[in-house]
């Protein structure tokens, strides 16, 4: 597996893996009226050009194709973490996170946080990542229920 920066060229290969993983991963955790409302940011071209090109996105590439993407913004907020669904739990999301909290430890940033889905849970706790909070978030007028975590580091 190569992991290497996200560019313009990717988008349209990333948005398909992103609407893949949400509609097709996400069945076993949200209803499908949930997953619409959760996907319906990935169909709009300028909206997830912006969510994956402002923030440092990496791309998890096997066999030549994309099989995951993780982005996170300069202040430790992680922005997304999608993965086919043929390559869950084969540690591609694992190894984007890391590879992103280690460039970021390196930059002197040692606070983590994010908005994690039922399905990405049990990924960031594995990591460290304690809940501080339960929301709802409404997305085309559909509630979705997702989890503030928090990772906090003692600088070096």
């Amino acid at each position: 597996m190569i992991i290497r920066p996200a560019g313009p060229q990717d988008l349209e290969s990333l948005r398909d893996l992103c609407l893949r993983s949400i509609l097709e991963t996400g069945r076993a955790w949200y209803a499908p009226r949930e997953l619409e409302a959760w996907a319906s940011f990935a169909r709009d071209p300028d909206r997830f050009r912006s969510f994956v090109l402002e923030n440092r996105t990496l791309v998890a590439v096997r066999d030549e194709v994309p099989a995951g993407f993780a982005g996170m913004g300069a202040d430790g907020y992680v922005a997304s973490v999608y993965v086919a669904p043929d390559c869950v739990r084969r540690g591609v999301a694992r190894a984007l996170l890391e590879r992103l909290l280690a460039e970021q430890r390196a930059a002197g940033i040692h606070r983590f946080h994010a908005h994690a889905s039922r399905a990405a849970l049990p990924l960031f706790e594995s990591l460290g990542f304690g809940v501080v909070a339960e929301e709802v978030v409404v997305r085309e007028g559909v509630p979705l229920l997702r989890y503030e975590v928090v990772l906090e580091e003692r600088s070096a």
